[in-house]
């Protein structure tokens, strides 16, 4: 039997203990809602990685779940939601960590407002909080703009998966996070659907966390390919009429980048980079071609 929480926190994880201890560490040093919380760690890991297991049985409130099929990241969230009941789920990355009392005045937001389905707070250490949504005509053109998205607006814009804080129930009624995606573009996507089901998204830029990502200048070949592959199945999936201008904006970011790897004298990057705009190049040909044009 599921037992009753008020919030259920998931992370998932795979093959790495680099941040876990220290993201669990500031969830027990910031909760402002005692034992009304629990923690679900899954682990993607093709095998239960010791290291991040025997971190997670160090603390009476986390449960740790190997998940060795590692079938995506949406999908382990989806395990995570389904073990531990509770009214509120967060999902949280794993290289995150809280800088202060969140829970309380998040949970408080919600019972305002029973259409308020998901809340995210302003990230620092890096990463932007929000993103401009890709299936607004022309909206794909704020990616450009760093940092300057303006205010806002649950019409125009998307949450950071690194922080995603639901309503169980509407979470359960969007459908949950699409499986189909392997990881990238399932909150744009969930939070789309979370609108159809007559909810809206708050960003709280008065709350705060801190993510400790790298330089995302240097790319992970195969990472960079799977998100091309995952914005392509989101561009379908929600018929993007303007997904020549996503197109357009996603080469941009690599040519950018290809730029500062040129003045740095950093080939190896380069043609890292090559490689990629190679790639995503066919996909978006592929897809072109379906389309008929």
């Amino acid at each position: 039997m599921l037992e009753p929480y008020l919030l259920s926190i998931v992370i998932v994880t795979y093959k790495s203990d680099v941040y876990i201890d220290d993201c669990i560490k500031s969830i027990y040093e910031y909760n402002d809602l005692g034992i009304k919380l629990k923690i679900i760690v899954i682990d993607n890991s093709p095998i239960d990685y010791l290291p991040i297991k025997n971190i997670c049985t160090k603390y009476e409130s986390v449960l740790y779940l190997g998940n060795p099929q590692n079938n995506g990241f949406g999908a382990a969230n989806n395990i995570g939601a389904a073990i531990v009941y509770s009214k509120y789920i967060l999902f949280l990355n794993n290289d995150v960590e809280l800088i202060e009392p969140v829970f309380k005045s998040i949970i408080k937001d919600f019972e305002e407002n029973a259409s308020l389905g998901c809340v995210g707070i302003r990230q620092t250490g890096g990463g932007m909080s929000f993103f401009a949504r890709y299936e607004i005509p022309g909206g794909a053109k704020n990616i450009k703009v760093k940092n300057k998205l303006g205010k806002f607006d649950d019409s125009k814009h998307f949450l950071s998966g690194a922080f995603m804080f639901f309503r169980r129930e509407a979470f359960i009624k969007s459908g949950k996070f699409d499986e189909k995606f392997f990881m990238y573009f399932e909150e744009p996507d969930i939070l789309k659907r979370l609108q159809n089901c007559g909810y809206f998204t708050r960003y709280r830029h008065d709350l705060k966390f801190l993510h400790k990502i790298g330089n995302r200048r240097y790319l992970n070949e195969m990472y960079s390919k799977i998100a091309c592959e995952s914005l392509i199945y989101y561009i379908k999936k929600n018929q993007c009429d303007n997904w020549k201008i996503i197109f357009s904006n996603w080469l941009w970011h690599y040519r950018k980048l290809r730029f500062y790897f040129f003045i740095k004298f950093d080939y190896s990057e380069i043609f890292k980079i090559n490689r990629i705009i190679k790639y995503d190049k066919s996909l978006f040909m592929k897809f072109r071609n379906e389309k008929g044009y």
